[in-house]
């Protein structure tokens, strides 16, 4: 049991004592296994591969209107490397302050902290040393939160509860405190920060929505934040029945984010939560016509980043790789650097390499080294990008000027 405190942190009303107990389930990722063989693309398949093939410039706005970001995160990697805090300081002062005045400025808030999580051996000393050299920082803090937020969830793995080793669940547990504990310094520095509130919801998430005072805390943070989706979402996450909830749970909650959506659009996209996490079961099954047969009952949330990438991975399995690219494209638009967009990006171009006539299959091949060889800059240790890149080159100098398809069985 490990008991969080968070009694210290100035807001508006106290907080109360939030007890965390074991209870785990986690969603399975979408495997390395190719899907069949199809035959080589033409005609209007190669109209549409050409342009899905076409470099575009991201939009300033998504489907939502929100604001894209465009800010490179291993610009702020390498400010962190070189000791630049008062640059980090500023980026990440501006964006919070950004959010404070209009909440559709959170996704840019969240892209950049995701840049720190990472969980990798340099990058916790490097938010060590900013700690110590601006110790009353709550930026510095929150930084450090979110990485040990990442090493907890890499900790824990994908495996349900009764599948994960002892030690892996010890050791997420050690790293939670310790998102806990930044978490809480960098607020009461910075009270109310939105990602400090998205620390804790996922941290205490990973015990899932029947954890110890889970309900508490959510209630706090839509308290300070009732409009945001970044904290919904999350806790819409905990509310799947593979981490205790349900699907008449999700269905209310996101009806009662609904009152708010006038103010922030993306909230609309929860209500498409149940369906989207139905076809992802459906997609483990390999199920994949019942799985695209869910995706058409979606309503009018548009298709959130997210599910956006449920639809990509769908297709890819099903060896439909261009439409696959098509909902990559509509996840890209809203978060140009996602580590999950790109990794679904990379294999659905890799896969339509195979089947795209030489001119075409070499950009295709071009593009997917290029997608993972920034997931390998961005990405956490257990994404295994460096041996997607590998492959990827191999596949590439294998195929040459072969006709299509070549076959990667």
């Amino acid at each position: 049991m490990i008991a969080f405190h968070v009694s210290h942190v100035p807001r508006r009303s106290p907080w109360t004592t939030v007890g965390v107990g074991i209870i785990v389930l986690a969603a399975t990722g979408c495997g390395r296994r190719p899907a069949l063989v199809r035959e080589a693309y033409r005609g209007e398949d190669l109209v549409a591969a050409e342009s899905l093939l076409h470099r575009r410039p991201a939009p300033d706005v998504d489907i939502f209107g929100y604001p894209v970001d465009h800010l490179d995160r291993r610009v702020l990697l390498r400010l962190l490397a070189d000791a630049e805090y008062d640059s980090i300081e500023t980026i990440l002062a501006a964006r919070w302050q950004a959010v404070q005045g209009d909440i559709r400025e959170e996704g840019r808030l969240y892209h950049t902290f995701e840049a720190f999580g990472r969980g990798l051996p340099d990058l916790g000393p490097r938010l060590n040393a900013w700690i110590q050299q601006r110790p009353t920082s709550g930026h510095a803090h929150l930084a450090k939160a979110y990485y040990m937020l990442a090493r907890a969830q890499e900790s824990r793995g994908a495996a349900t509860s009764f599948r994960t080793p002892r030690n892996q669940m010890q050791n997420m547990g050690q790293f939670v405190e310790l998102a806990f504990r930044e978490a809480q310094a960098g607020m009461v520095r910075l009270p109310d920060h939105l990602i400090g509130y998205q620390v804790l919801l996922s941290a205490l998430g990973l015990y899932g929505s029947t954890a110890e005072g889970y309900d508490d805390l959510v209630a706090y943070a839509l308290s300070a934040h009732p409009t945001s989706f970044l904290l919904r979402r999350t806790i819409m996450h905990s509310l799947t029945p593979r981490w205790g909830g349900s699907y008449p749970e999700m269905a209310a909650f996101a009806e009662d984010a609904a009152q708010y959506a006038d103010r922030n659009p993306r909230l609309r996209a929860l209500a498409d939560f149940a369906n989207a996490d139905q076809a992802r079961t459906r997609r483990f099954d390999r199920d994949y016509d019942g799985a695209v047969g869910l995706l058409h009952t979606l309503g009018d949330g548009g298709y959130e980043y997210g599910i956006a990438l449920d639809a990509a991975d769908i297709y890819i399995a099903k060896g439909e790789y261009l439409t696959a690219l098509g909902f990559v494209g509509i996840a890209e638009a809203q978060l140009p650097q996602g580590r999950s967009m790109l990794e679904s990006k990379g294999k659905a171009l890799l896969w339509a390499a195979h089947l795209l006539p030489p001119p075409l299959r070499d950009s295709a091949f071009a593009l997917s080294i290029e997608t993972f060889s920034l997931l390998q800059e961005l990405s956490p240790p257990q994404v295994d990008a460096t041996a997607w890149l590998a492959f990827a080159r191999t596949h590439r100098a294998e195929c040459g000027e072969r006709p299509a398809p070549c076959s990667f069985e």
